[in-house]
């Protein structure tokens, strides 16, 4: 939870926003979605729909974790 919540003051988001997200990223790689078909694309990829979103939330902070370490990398370049 914590993580969760620290991913999410990075982006400016509650952390409700922040999982939503990360759950539409990997239902459609990021584009609008309507998150009621969490359902039928949990069960696409052989996963409980508690899966999925723990699986789109951990997803979703490597993501995070390996851009925020381009941007130190990127940075510390710079200087």
């Amino acid at each position: 939870k914590a993580e969760i919540q620290e991913h999410a003051k990075k982006d400016g988001i509650s952390s409700s926003e922040w999982i939503n997200s990360a759950i539409v990223e990997k239902m459609n790689g990021g584009h609008s979605l309507d998150i009621k078909d969490l359902a039928a694309y949990a069960r696409s990829a052989g996963m409980t729909e508690e899966e999925y979103i723990k699986s789109a939330v951990m997803e979703k902070m490597q993501r995070q974790d390996e851009e925020y370490q381009e941007e130190i990398t990127r940075e510390s370049y710079n200087e």
